[in-house]
């Protein structure tokens, strides 16, 4: 009896050392892809961070969740070289692994962005849509992080966002789930094989078959989770975004000051020329071609419309019925006065007046040439006039100290989506250097509110509209007209030679 139980026991043992031996591979395959990515990975604490601006205004935005975020340089309208440093200080030794896309609406060269290690710097994108994956290594105590650089401060600053990948180092799920099913496989036919001899080749197959879908499977479920963000259009970028509440309480004094003096006080001293939009000829009317009556109706729009009053009858159109109010109301909106003086008079006498109004939830968002204003329905002011450059976050159209020019938008559009439940001012500009001198370039500013007061946040959305491959351009977006259902957002424009 004792000699039957040692034997078995013998034989437990053989079998547990050839089971083991037998899954060793399909472990080691298992595992390799992890193998690859792991090691002392270096995660910065998005948490705890330094953002340092050397003659520039960059911003940097982390999401809630942590694992990436988006640097914008600096745009303040100097003309002169400027950078913004994100950076932080190493826990740990390790490598620094990410993923990251620059976006520039600059001339390649005059923004860039890359990664810095203490006092060195190495650059990795200066021009629009770049991306790709990198990876730096870092000390314990090492200052290490990433820097956006401009070399003038002006047009639109350089845009990076950087992901990272935290679960890289941890097998997933589905590998588990596979390495626990071969193991299944591969002990069924490992103990079952001592009772069918005839078939030792197969199980041997079937034991190697096994391991092999270990490894291929684990290694389909182990793909990298790097993936590179893209820029879905190509040219509309998200750039920034804006507090109008913030720069009303910046601004509030001046708003005080304003509402106690008088609207008839005398406007800005010093010459000045009014700033106007290039002109460009409008498209023509549409004459229709069609007869009523004893003459062409076409003729009622043209050159003969005396003679066409004296032969034929005239055209009446029904009336609508107009029902006076209870009682008086209105309010004064924004005037040329508080569009010049919008931005603490950084801006220019901007001709003609080229209003747009927009009313929801309680809110009424007026746009008059190069300044917004937020009433009450009843009239009340609730921000003082902010002048565009002011909302989409760059420049001063003109810095009266400095003379230097920044961006000049024009034709402006405010409006409000009821589906979304949104505000939108759009404006077009033409570059321009800092001397005022127009470029062959052109973009198209989207500010949309982040809810449904526009007294608070906006993102700022900029489009190329250079268009420089179309025959006749470079371009600018003329008069653009915006339009939306539940479908998208629209906008329309005339395009012209942008040096016409």
């Amino acid at each position: 009896m004792e000699r039957v139980s040692s034997h078995l026991i013998a034989n437990a043992r053989a079998r547990l050392r050839s089971f083991i031996l037998t899954l060793a591979p399909a472990i080691i395959a298992a595992v390799a892809p992890h193998a690859a990515v792991a090691g002392p990975l270096v995660f910065p604490p998005l948490n705890q961070f330094n953002l340092t601006n050397i003659a520039a205004d960059g911003t940097v935005t982390v999401p809630p969740a942590g694992s990436s975020f988006m640097l914008v340089g600096g745009n303040t309208g100097s003309g002169l070289p400027g950078e913004t440093d994100f950076t932080f200080t190493s826990d740990s030794s390790g490598l620094v692994v990410f993923d990251w896309l620059y976006n520039s609406l600059d001339d390649p060269g005059f923004d860039g962005a890359g990664y810095l290690i203490d006092t060195m710097y190495f650059p990795f994108a200066d021009a629009d849509q770049q991306f790709g994956t990198s990876s730096f290594s870092v000390a314990a105590g090492q200052t290490y992080g990433w820097w956006v650089y401009t070399v003038d401060n002006a047009g639109e600053p350089g845009i990076l966002n950087v992901s990272f990948d935290p679960v890289a180092q941890t097998p997933e799920p589905a590998s588990i789930v596979l390495a626990l099913s071969a193991l299944v496989l591969i002990a069924a036919v490992r103990i079952r094989r001592d009772v069918r001899p005839q078939f030792a080749g197969f199980r041997a197959i079937v034991s190697v078959a096994a391991a092999l879908a270990v490894a291929a499977g684990s290694g389909a479920a182990q793909v990298q989770n790097h993936y590179t963000p893209v820029n879905i259009t190509g040219q509309l970028a998200l750039v920034r975004m804006v507090n109008a509440s913030q720069l009303a309480a910046a601004a509030s004094p001046a708003f005080a000051a304003r509402l106690a003096f008088s609207r008839t006080a005398a406007a800005p001293q010093g010459p000045e020329i009014s700033k106007l939009p290039s002109f460009f000829p409008r498209p023509q009317p549409f004459r229709p071609a069609f007869t009523t009556g004893p003459f062409s109706a076409s003729r009622v729009f043209g050159a003969d419309t005396r003679e066409a009053r004296a032969s034929g009858p005239r055209f009446s159109a029904a009336s609508l019925p107009v029902t006076p109010a209870g009682s008086d109301s209105g309010f004064s909106g924004l005037s040329h006065y508080d569009q010049r003086n919008a931005n603490s008079g950084n801006q220019f006498s901007v001709e003609p007046p080229n209003p747009s109004i927009a009313v929801a939830n309680g809110f009424v968002l007026e746009g008059v040439n190069n300044a917004v204003r937020v009433f009450s329905e009843t009239g009340a002011p609730l921000l003082p006039a902010l002048a565009s450059n002011q909302l989409f976050g760059v420049a001063p159209a003109i810095d009266r100290n400095t003379g230097i020019n920044g961006v000049y938008p024009t034709d402006m559009r405010v409006y409000f989506d009821h589906d979304i439940n949104r505000w939108f001012v759009l404006q077009r500009s033409q570059d321009n250097d800092v001397a005022g001198n127009p470029l062959s370039e052109s973009h198209l500013y989207i500010a949309v509110s982040q809810g449904t007061d526009p007294t608070g946040v906006w993102n700022i959305y900029v489009l190329d509209t250079t268009h420089a491959s179309n025959p006749g351009c470079p371009c600018i977006a003329d008069f653009p007209q915006i339009g939306s259902d539940q479908y998208g957002f629209y906008v329309s424009a005339n395009e012209y030679d942008a040096l016409y």
